[in-house]
């Protein structure tokens, strides 16, 4: 794109922007509370995944490359990371009774505790972030925010990773899960 076509473009660019720069700040606050934790992101991410299976009727174990699959992220990484979360005490592996040659993923006491506080820390950041939006402001938002995800399913790169690191089709947030302002 030329400089001279920079002015068509300009309020698209700074919503894009704001949006980046919203959840950048949004993500920074949240990591450093969970660091805080003992844990780094990535780690969480596969708490959160394992706790999301595990509260899901009738959903079996992950695996190891269950797991990589889901986080779109490469097996290898999945292992380093989950040896080290196990030797910390929040995860336990276990051998798959179907297949010998899987291991079983299953949440500790601790790391259950570790997701429980962190829940808490997304309430407040998300609490935080909202304050002094009206449910009128959340609707619009969260309108535009569904049409523009829309928007880029179509996209072939978006397509090709259907399913991974919940990129798949939108599920509906009810308003009740929208953080409210407490009294």
């Amino acid at each position: 794109m030329s400089f001279d076509n920079m002015k068509e473009t300009e309020p698209l660019c700074r919503v894009v922007w704001e949006l980046m720069r919203t959840e950048r700040m949004h993500k920074t606050i949240v990591d450093s509370r969970i660091s805080a934790l003992g844990l780094h992101r990535g780690q969480h991410h596969i708490l959160m995944e394992l706790r999301r299976v595990e509260c899901t009727p009738g959903a079996k174990a992950l695996s190891q490359k269950d797991l990589a699959e889901k986080l779109g992220i490469s097996a290898a990484a999945v292992a380093m990371t989950i040896k080290k979360m196990e030797a910390d005490g929040y995860i336990r592996r276990v051998q798959s009774p179907l297949d010998s040659r899987l291991n079983e993923l299953y949440l500790t006491d601790l790391s259950r505790n570790i997701l429980e506080r962190s829940h808490s820390i997304f309430r407040e950041v998300d609490r935080a972030t909202y304050a002094g939006l009206t449910e009128e402001e959340m609707d619009v938002m969260m309108q535009c925010l569904q049409k523009m995800q829309d928007n880029l399913r179509a996209m072939p790169e978006i397509k090709e990773m259907d399913g991974i690191c919940g990129m798949h089709d939108r599920e509906k947030i009810p308003r009740e899960k929208f953080p409210k302002e407490e009294n």
